[in-house]
């Protein structure tokens, strides 16, 4: 049985495959849409491929991350001024509306959940540290962001 780790973002989509009891995804993807072309095509864009990702590799589960404002932060902020935080929120939602309706059981993590209260930068460090297996390719942040969402998901079953 697998589940889905999403990492929903603007610029780019993370998605990651397990097996429940494996420590390293099945398959890893990254979802680009074009920058130029309009939010609205791609969000449309950015659910497709979820949907045909999903439909392809029937997990049961699917953890999302939950957006959050990260007033701490001057992205963070910039983001929430700009607009960007609103569109990462309906990502999510749609995302969300996208699994569900594939008849996934869906969950919400939030990134201090799996980050291990961790600065964004140190939790990619500790992902490393843990699964060697990682140093030898190259994976966007929005990857590396899904597979630490999917480590937190399969920790979460073993309890």
């Amino acid at each position: 049985m697998s589940y889905l780790a999403i990492d929903p973002g603007i610029r780019g989509t993370g998605l990651a495959l397990f097996e429940y009891g494996e420590m390293y995804p099945v398959k890893v993807s990254n979802v680009c849409p074009v920058q130029s072309d309009p939010w609205e095509n791609r969000l449309h864009y950015v659910c497709t491929l979820v949907e045909e990702f999903i439909m392809k590799n029937r997990p049961a589960d699917c953890y999302i991350e939950q957006p959050a404002f990260m007033g701490s932060t001057r992205e963070g902020i910039m983001c929430a001024r700009n607009g960007d935080l609103v569109k990462l929120c309906f990502l999510a939602g749609a995302i969300y509306w996208v699994c569900s309706g594939a008849n996934c059981k869906m969950f919400l993590v939030t990134p201090q959940q799996w980050k291990w209260r961790t600065k964004k930068s140190d939790a990619h460090i500790v992902l490393r540290k843990k699964l060697p297996l990682l140093k030898n390719r190259k994976y966007t942040e929005h990857e590396l962001d899904a597979i630490g969402i999917g480590l937190y998901a399969g920790a979460l079953e073993r309890k």
